[in-house]
């Protein structure tokens, strides 16, 4: 994954909640979990390219 997807990034998050927690769109998602299973990707840098916490791509 050499460039980053933008219409992914912009659906990413689909609101907030009242305790500043952010929520997240399942099939956007879905999609970083398959980028995270490509061979020779790291999830750290995964999360780093869509501006998430990488324990959110780990767990």
């Amino acid at each position: 994954m050499s460039e980053i997807n933008t219409e992914l990034v912009s659906r990413l998050v689909t609101g907030r909640k009242r305790d500043g927690r952010r929520t997240y769109d399942a099939e956007a998602k879905a999609e970083i979990m398959r980028a995270c299973m490509q061979p020779g990707v790291s999830a750290a840098w995964i999360a780093m390219q869509f501006g998430i916490n990488a324990n959110l791509v780990r767990t």
